[in-house]
């Protein structure tokens, strides 16, 4: 995947200071795409269920055959990208952050592909269901949510967010994404006649996230099954959390996407249920992890979850080992009304819902339930510490709390 990444930058600063280049200085960059061709084209990064490391690495090809004058049959792609994004549109490792950087990557290869082979239709109608699955879950101003696994996920790192979909909108609101356009614009027209335009964008489920909206207010709640075939290489024990804007501001979070590639005892804290809005033992815990090929994952066989939607409350439950946990969602035109049944030994268990700092000052409470609160690191992007608030509410078996905004 990362030498994919290495070779559409050198691609792409090739293509800036090619005017400038004497022959000798082409020379070396043809040595650098062929090696990290052959790299590319010997390790795949292919598996039983083929995931983002495979599609990156699929696009390096894609790249490289242009580069060494060779044919790349655009079926083939299709044929990828359409096991990549599920039949709503989402990636199929159900992280958001990845879903945006996985569509970044598939239209930049297909771009790519367009101007060597023409256009594709088929390609273009998975690219555009991806486009508004990622713009449903937004907020007013298309910023993301972050559940699940996130890195820097950029392909071109001009300092944008990675929480940015302005590459998918006709507005770019600073100069990292008016370069991030110009870049996709270099590669093909089609980039600006077609990808990015506004579209419109729904509520309801997209697997694994059911989305509620009630004027400018955005509830996204997680309710789906783990990524990747339940191989969870991205997923976190967030199962009935949620994330809530209102406007283009942040409310509701999660834990966030702390630096986990550093430690793994990090990251198994910040994937367990205790960094996210859901109930979990007091040491943060509620679904069971398994051992993943390079660190700890959420086990598919250790908890249940389901949920319905009757047009005005979203009923959701899961069940684990110690745990029975029922929970009901309604968005008002002033608040977000959340109604909990917990079968289990609630004096081990703790609620926790996590605030963005600024919201915290405008949000009122109500509930019979005593909470605690305290501030503590949010990871709003890898590595991008800030604080948020933590409200730890003491578990009844029935439980109801009313967030009224101003």
């Amino acid at each position: 995947m990362e030498v994919a990444i290495r070779l559409i930058n050198l691609y792409y600063c090739y293509r800036l200071i090619l005017p400038t280049l004497n022959a000798s200085e082409k020379k070396n960059f043809y040595i650098l795409f062929a090696q990290h061709s052959h790299f590319l084209k010997r390790f795949p990064e292919i598996s039983d269920v083929p995931g983002n490391h495979y599609l990156f690495t699929e696009v390096g090809v894609i790249l490289s055959c242009i580069l060494q004058g060779e044919k790349y049959d655009s079926e083939n792609f299709n044929k990828i990208i359409e096991n990549q994004f599920n039949c709503d549109g989402f990636h199929i490792e159900h992280a958001t952050v990845y879903h945006r950087l996985c569509l970044d990557v598939s239209l930049l290869g297909y771009l790519l592909l367009k101007e060597l082979n023409g256009r594709h239709l088929e390609i273009e109608a998975t690219l555009k269901k991806a486009k508004i699955a990622l713009l449903s879950i937004c907020s007013s101003e298309g910023k993301l949510p972050v559940f699940g696994d996130s890195d820097s996920g950029l392909i071109f790192n001009f300092g944008q967010s990675s929480r940015s979909t302005s590459l998918y909108t006709t507005e770019a609101k600073s100069s990292a994404e008016s370069i991030h356009h110009l870049f996709y614009d270099s590669i093909s027209p089609l980039f600006s006649q077609e990808f990015s335009k506004p579209e419109i964008v729904r509520d309801g489920y997209m697997e694994p996230y059911f989305v509620l909206s009630k004027g400018e207010v955005k509830l996204i709640v997680r309710v789906g099954k783990l990524g990747l075939s339940e191989r969870a290489p991205h997923d976190h024990d967030d199962f009935l959390s949620f994330w809530l804007f209102k406007g283009n501001k942040d409310i509701f979070i999660e834990g966030g996407a702390a630096p986990y590639t550093l430690s793994s005892d990090v990251r198994d804290k910040y994937v367990a249920a205790g960094m996210h809005n859901c109930i979990s033992t007091y040491e943060g815990y509620r679904a069971g992890f398994k051992t993943g090929s390079i660190f700890n994952t959420v086990d598919k066989d250790s908890f249940d979850a389901a949920y319905e939607y009757d047009g005005d409350t979203l009923d959701c439950e899961v069940v684990c080992d110690h745990l029975r946990h029922r929970r009901k969602f309604r968005l008002t035109d002033d608040a977000l009304i959340i109604s909990e049944e917990v079968l289990g030994d609630v004096s081990t268990l703790v609620s926790r819902f996590f605030i963005s700092v600024d919201a915290h000052e405008q949000l009122k409470i109500e509930s019979a339930s005593s909470y605690e609160k305290r501030l503590i690191d949010w990871y709003e992007e890898y590595g991008h510490k800030a604080d948020a608030v933590e409200l730890s509410f003491k578990t009844t078996e029935r439980m109801e709390y009313k967030f009224f905004w101003e």
